[in-house]
């Protein structure tokens, strides 16, 4: 259930990085404190949310919003998240690898500028996302601050 590019001629591409939620397959770090049921309950959330976010940026901002997943299939997460999305299916490897492989499909089909986003930045805002896609307008990279060890990529 590849649902394919939305608009070819929209050159924004907001990316949602993420897992299909599954019972001792998620958030695997929370299990020893919450548990199996409670730590994939709070992964289930935190992609609903940053879904949510995405959908209304995307509309608000008129780029192409795709959810690139690992796990699960695109009918679990078409099930789970909703019909209307578009949901890709992540290559295997590496972070490094799979980003890498989202951002070059989508500059393949026209993007000009491309924001990646995780689900675990539940601070995350619109107007965050909007400095990152007007940054790059005149920049190639642009990384946002991560307090947690972590990184934040749009390429």
């Amino acid at each position: 259930m590849n649902h394919g590019p939305q608009n070819a001629s929209r050159v924004e591409r907001l990316l949602v990085f993420t897992r299909f939620p599954e019972l001792g397959k998620t958030k695997t770090r929370l299990i020893p404190a919450f548990g199996d049921e409670r730590a994939t309950a709070i992964a289930k959330l935190l992609v609903q949310n940053t879904i949510e976010l995405a959908s209304r940026f995307a509309t608000e901002r008129g780029c192409d919003l795709t959810i690139y997943f690992g796990g699960g299939d695109c009918q679990l997460m078409a099930s789970e998240f909703g019909r209307k999305l578009n949901f890709v299916e992540q290559v295997d490897g590496d972070l490094g690898a799979r980003l890498t492989r989202a951002t070059e499909q989508e500059f393949s089909r026209g993007a000009r500028r491309v924001v990646v986003i995780g689900t675990d930045c539940h601070s995350l805002c619109e107007s965050q996302l909007h400095l990152g896609f007007d940054a790059l307008r005149s920049h190639d990279v642009v990384l946002g601050p991560a307090t947690d060890g972590g990184y934040n990529s749009s390429a």
